[in-house]
């Protein structure tokens, strides 16, 4: 009688598992943490990839600035860049990951990846400069033209955690609040929001610039 050998995965040593590990995109990490506990060490205590998590702001277009002047931020910053209105016209905003046409056009969403992972680490890379001394935040319509300004404090904002529970409510308060009263929100269900270096004092502290931008839908016929 013929005899099969039962089919085993190939074993890596260890050694070789975190060095695959520390190859990987910082948003996998959150992933590849449960797949086992010897993982889920690693991707904690590993200063490589805790690195990987940070990249520098980009400085506004037009703004040139020495690469070692720019704060380094948790990569959060930039993957929470999508909202869509929930429920009617008059709901709240809930993050979310937009999908674009060839045209740049939204054609849908899908919720975020779980970011529970990152919550405890700090917003500005540690031992990095310049500090943040807080932000402003403009409300550009879908046709590009500027609506709103204001100026945001960010000394409670220091842990991913504590940037993404303001964000949704900095986004509601930017869409509704004008300096006669009343609204200036713009009637749209998606918004895209991203932050860059507005400028450098003197000192090494940083300002920031919020841009919370309407986006067009596919099928949208809004001029």
């Amino acid at each position: 009688m013929e005899t099969t050998a039962a089919t085993t995965a190939p074993y890596l040593p260890l050694e070789i598992q975190y060095q695959i590990l520390e190859s990987a995109d910082w948003l996998q990490q959150s992933t590849l943490r449960q797949v086992c506990k010897a993982w889920e060490s690693f991707i904690k205590d590993s200063s490589k990839l805790f690195g990987d998590r940070y990249t520098e702001l980009p400085p506004l277009i037009g703004l040139e600035l020495e690469r070692s002047c720019l704060p380094q931020l948790h990569c959060v910053v930039g993957y929470r860049s999508g909202f869509v209105r929930s429920g009617s016209l008059g709901g709240g905003f809930v993050p979310c990951v937009l999908h674009r046409d060839d045209a740049g056009k939204v054609i849908g969403s899908s919720p975020e990846t779980d970011l529970s992972l990152y919550f405890a680490d700090p917003l500005l890379k540690p031992k990095t400069v310049p500090k943040i001394q807080g932000l402003f935040a403009l409300l550009r319509s879908s046709k590009g033209r500027n609506k709103f300004y204001t100026k945001w404090g960010l000394r409670d904002v220091t842990t991913v955690e504590s940037y993404l529970q303001n964000t949704s409510y900095m986004l509601d308060h930017v869409l509704d609040i004008s300096s006669d009263g009343g609204s200036i929100s713009e009637v749209a269900r998606y918004y895209k929001m991203w932050l860059s270096v507005a400028r450098i004092s003197h000192d090494g502290v940083a300002g920031l610039i919020m841009v919370v931008q309407a986006e067009r839908e596919a099928d949208s016929m809004q001029e």
